[in-house]
C-alpha cells in the first residue's frame, strides 16, 4: 500500500473513531466542543470528496486497483455509518443504567441543560451553550429529597 493510501485508511479509521467515542472526550473540550464539531463536519465532507475521487479512479482503472477497491469500500461504509448515527454506533449512556429522572432546561440562545439521575444514583449534567460542559457525580435520596 503506498504512503498516500495509508495516510487515508488511518485518517479514515481516526475519523471513525473519534465520531465513536465523542459520548466520553466531549464534554472535556467545554468551549472548544463547537469548533471540534465543525472540524470534524468540514473532515467528513473532506472524506466524501476524496471518496467521490477514488471512485472516479477506480472505474477509469477498471476495478484493477485492489487496495483502491478496499479503501473505496471502507470511505462508503464509514461516511454511511456516520451519516446514519452521527452521535456514534453505540449509546454509551444507556450502557451506564437506566434512568430513573431526566430533567430538561432551554434558556437562552438555546441553551439547553439536561440533567439524568441513574439507577445506581449517580447523575450527569450536561450544559450545551456555545461549547460543552459536563458534571458528573453521585448523589443520595432521603425521603422524597434529592
Amino acid at each position: 500500500m503506498n504512503l498516500k493510501k495509508k495516510g487515508l485508511f488511518i485518517a479514515t479509521i481516526c475519523f471513525f473513531l473519534l465520531v465513536n467515542t465523542r459520548y466520553y472526550w466531549e464534554g472535556k473540550l467545554g468551549f472548544f466542543a463547537f469548533p471540534a464539531f465543525a472540524i470534524l463536519a468540514i473532515f467528513y465532507l473532506g472524506l466524501a470528496i476524496v471518496l467521490v475521487r477514488q471512485i472516479y479512479s477506480l472505474i477509469r482503472e477498471n476495478f484493477t486497483d485492489k487496495q483502491r477497491l478496499f479503501l473505496v469500500g471502507l470511505l462508503t461504509i464509514v461516511l454511511a455509518l456516520i451519516f446514519y448515527k452521527p452521535f456514534g454506533l453505540i449509546d454509551f449512556d444507556r450502557l451506564e443504567g437506566d434512568d430513573l429522572l431526566i430533567a430538561e432546561r432551554e434558556g437562552a440562545a438555546n441553551c439547553r441543560i439536561t440533567l439524568k439521575l441513574k439507577d445506581d444514583f449517580t447523575f450527569r449534567e450536561r450544559n450545551v451553550c456555545f461549547g460543552v460542559t459536563e458534571i458528573k457525580g453521585d448523589f443520595h435520596l432521603q425521603h422524597d429529597t434529592v
